[in-house]
């Protein structure tokens, strides 16, 4: 995952998962305090992106540039995208 202060992009095998007519994606904190759905769009070159509030997000979860996080993509019974976030 690619991230800055204001996009973060996905990488291209959980781009599979993005439904043309869901183009949501739930991110959260693993420790469960923070929890929200974002839109995503696939670009042409077949990354993602998170289109709205990445920075919203940053700020809430208290995460700074600089800081290290690792990020897990997993996949619902439903075929739902999720990605956790795990400040290290």
């Amino acid at each position: 995952m690619v991230t800055s202060k204001t996009h973060s992009y996905l990488p291209y095998h959980t781009t599979i998962c993005i439904h043309p007519h869901n183009d949501t994606l739930m991110v959260r904190l693993a420790n469960g305090r923070l929890r929200v759905e974002y839109h995503i769009m696939l670009g042409a070159d077949k990354r993602a992106i998170i289109t709205t509030n990445w920075s919203k997000f940053r700020r809430r979860a208290n995460i700074r540039e600089g800081d290290i996080c690792a990020f897990r993509f997993e996949v619902t019974s439903n075929r739902r995208l999720v990605l956790t976030v795990h400040p290290l």
